[in-house]
């Protein structure tokens, strides 16, 4: 199997069907999926902008997420949410700043707030260490469920 970086695609001929580019070997064997499997977890840190909400790392964002989705869903507190990824996600702001429930209520932010989960720097300069949450994949490239991280709730 090969993989079109360009396209995020995986494809057995050796240009990209959708792009024409050249597809490399890819780097998972049949028995990983590409884009993670259910019940796979990495850890991100809190973004503060206007709201607050969920900076993914550049590796976590290539491994877990796809190019041709602009929406992915959270599950916060066993609630399904529906979070919009901005164009610039895959470019400058690998970041997650909204995720509504069914009434349009941001959750993402809320239920961070109700951690009491900070940015970088100032979890840093008031705990001496990042404030940091777990996605896991419950359905690859399209469901993701945020927990806290070991050692970061701040409220319970």
């Amino acid at each position: 199997m090969k993989h079109c970086s360009r396209c995020n695609l995986d494809t057995a001929e050796a240009f990209c069907t959708r792009c024409g580019s050249l597809a490399k070997p890819s780097l998972s064997g049949p028995e990983t999926p590409s884009k993670g499997a259910p019940g796979q977890t990495f850890e991100c840190v809190i973004w503060q902008g206007q709201t607050r909400g969920i900076k993914i790392g550049r590796v976590s964002r290539k491994r877990f997420f796809s190019v041709r989705k602009s929406r992915i869903e959270l599950v916060i507190n066993d609630e399904v949410c529906l979070a919009e990824l901005a164009d610039n996600f895959w470019t400058t702001c690998p970041e997650i700043r909204v995720a509504l429930d069914g009434n349009g209520a941001n959750r993402l932010s809320a239920w961070i707030e109700a951690q009491g989960l900070m940015a970088p720097g100032a979890s840093i300069r008031l705990r001496g260490k990042e404030d940091k949450v777990v996605m896991e994949v419950v359905v690859p490239e399209e469901r993701f469920r945020v927990t806290v991280a070991e050692g970061a709730e701040r409220n319970k």
